[in-house]
């Protein structure tokens, strides 16, 4: 995968990828937020959490769509990883997240 697919798929238009290229910057730059919140606590968040401390943080509406794919780019990458299931909002399960030691590594530079 190219740089240039995690902001838009190859079948996408060409304004689709124009898109992506403005919010290349505030997408990486969730990534380290992510991390940042997840090395704040010992008991993990979930992409609700994650979404909820942004929305307070930056008076500005966040989706936990958004958070749970960026998790699942940090998993990938080897700097979160799931660490069980507690009830949400709704009470239905859902995925908490840990920092790792690659991810601690990370916000140590």
């Amino acid at each position: 995968m190219s740089q240039l697919d995690l902001f838009a798929r190859t079948t996408d238009p060409t304004t689709s990828h124009e898109a992506g290229e403005t919010i290349r910057p505030y997408v990486s730059g969730m990534r380290l937020e992510i991390l940042k919140q997840l090395a704040t606590t010992s008991e993990g968040l979930t992409a609700a959490d994650l979404a909820d401390r942004f929305e307070r943080a930056w008076s500005k509406r966040v989706q936990q769509s958004s958070v749970a794919r960026r998790l699942t780019t940090l998993r990938e990458q080897g700097y979160a990883s799931v660490d069980g299931t507690r009830p949400g909002h709704t009470g239905r399960p859902c995925t908490v997240w840990v920092i790792s030691r690659a991810g601690r590594e990370v916000l140590a530079r």
